[in-house]
């Protein structure tokens, strides 16, 4: 069992409630986590129905010019939405219904009874039905390879100089934006502060194979045909996170721990491997939960209460449409006995619970619209000055997430990308039933 220290990144998958928990920590608080439904009277955890990222056959059910979409069937009862924009080289299959001579005819726009390849782009969320896209990507730590493109692209977050490196390396061993014809790669983050680029390189190569097998295995499917599942979503987390971040990646479910290591093992990860523990809690003095301190953190995260360190407080409610954040100075008086006291003492409330919210919108997964009601400041220069603050908190999401603006009733307005499904959403998803 790692002795307990302080960790720049660590990454911890254990039982709560008889869920399977995974959490990544920036030091001891939690920033990321989801949970999936582990089988009962085992310790293996069952995949998530339609997961993003699943490439699948489907048909189309309708298409809906006013609201430029189609409506795509992809299993018995189950429909995706497939924006227009969404619509790039289909790839189009035969479901018995066309002739050798329909299927050889180039086409344009997709049509009522097509079956084409499909991917899941983002997961149902409340009541909306989940994303899909004929535009199809496989994704490894390096490289995202896409079909439906021919250039090579670089992480926007890589520096001129980390762009310059690998577009050198890929020059000279003889990798063009057109090397793999109608396919294209993205290199990311976790690519650039690589100092040797084989690795990627590898990557690339078994991506290519990968989707080659796939698009050709396609054509002797039948419909509602799975073609492709993504990984669990704590290899993900994983996979995503650079590898020389983590401290220590620790489980005490010996399946997934088992996993872990051959995952590690298959694509040479040698690093990860050695930040590989099991916590054995053999004498049962102390969970994996309590001795991390993890269970109170999630449970908080699963509630609508959250604590400030000042003694205000966040009051947060997703609804169907968007989510609430209410802020309160709670305990806290600091100084109110003039008018400046006052607002110096709602702006620190204020500024401490935008480094909370932040940290809330990603360790929820909170999408969409949210809505956050700050205490009330009456000097303009505060109140950019919270804006700017809350933009800067909320850079490092890894999702897409945008600070647009404070109304004349001073609600401050973000959106954040729907990819996944919330949290707690993922815990109700992924209760226990006997």
């Amino acid at each position: 069992m790692p002795e307990k220290s302080e960790a720049k990144v660590s990454y911890y998958i254990t039982d709560y409630e008889k869920r399977l928990l995974s959490v990544l920590c920036m030091g001891d608080r939690p920033v990321q986590a989801s949970f999936s439904r582990m089988l009962p009277q085992t310790d293996e955890a069952v995949p998530s129905a339609f997961a993003v990222g699943t490439i699948l056959v489907g048909r189309v059910n309708r298409v809906v010019s006013n609201i430029r979409a189609a409506f795509v069937d992809i299993a018995p009862g189950v429909q995706g939405f497939l924006p227009f924009g969404n619509i790039l080289s289909p790839i189009y299959l035969d479901d018995g219904s066309r002739t050798h001579q329909d299927l050889q005819m180039p086409k344009k726009n997709i049509v009522q009874g097509d079956c084409i390849l499909v991917q899941v782009e983002k997961a149902a969320v409340k009541t909306k039905d989940l994303v899909l896209t004929t535009h199809l990507t496989l994704s490894g730590r390096y490289i995202v390879l896409d079909h439906a493109d021919s250039g090579i692209h670089i992480s926007q977050k890589a520096s001129p100089k980390q762009k310059a490196r690998i577009h050198d390396f890929l020059s000279e061993n003889g990798i063009a934006a057109s090397a793999f014809g109608q396919y294209g790669c993205i290199v990311r983050t976790n690519a650039c502060s690589l100092q040797d680029f084989t690795p990627m390189l590898n990557e690339l190569a078994e991506l290519q194979k990968a989707l080659e097998r796939l698009i050709t295995y396609a054509s002797s499917r039948t419909l509602y045909s799975v073609l492709y599942t993504p990984p669990a979503d704590y290899l993900i987390a994983l996979r995503d996170t650079y590898a020389l971040s983590f401290q220590r990646i620790v489980t005490d479910i010996p399946a997934v721990y088992e996993q872990l290591k051959d995952y590690f093992t298959q694509h040479g990860d040698a690093e990860s491997l050695e930040k590989l523990f099991f916590f054995d809690n053999g004498k049962k003095t102390m969970s994996l939960l309590n001795f991390y301190r993890l269970g109170e953190r999630i449970k908080e995260a699963l509630g609508a209460r959250v604590w400030l360190k000042s003694g205000g407080y966040l009051v947060i409610e997703p609804t169907e449409s968007l989510t609430a954040i209410d802020v309160n100075s709670g305990k806290y008086t600091g100084t109110r006995s003039t008018k400046s006291g006052a607002e110096e003492t709602f702006f620190k409330v204020n500024a401490e619970a935008a480094e909370m919210i932040a940290e809330q919108l990603r360790l929820r997964n909170l999408s969409g619209m949210i809505l956050v009601d700050f205490i009330n400041m009456k000097e303009p220069k505060k109140n950019e000055q919270l804006l700017e603050l809350l933009r800067t908190y909320t850079s490092s999401d890894p999702v897409h997430t945008s600070v647009i603006d404070m109304t004349p009733l001073g609600l401050v307005e973000i959106t954040r990308k729907k990819i996944r499904k919330s949290l707690k959403e993922q815990y109700d998803e992924a209760a226990f039933h006997e």
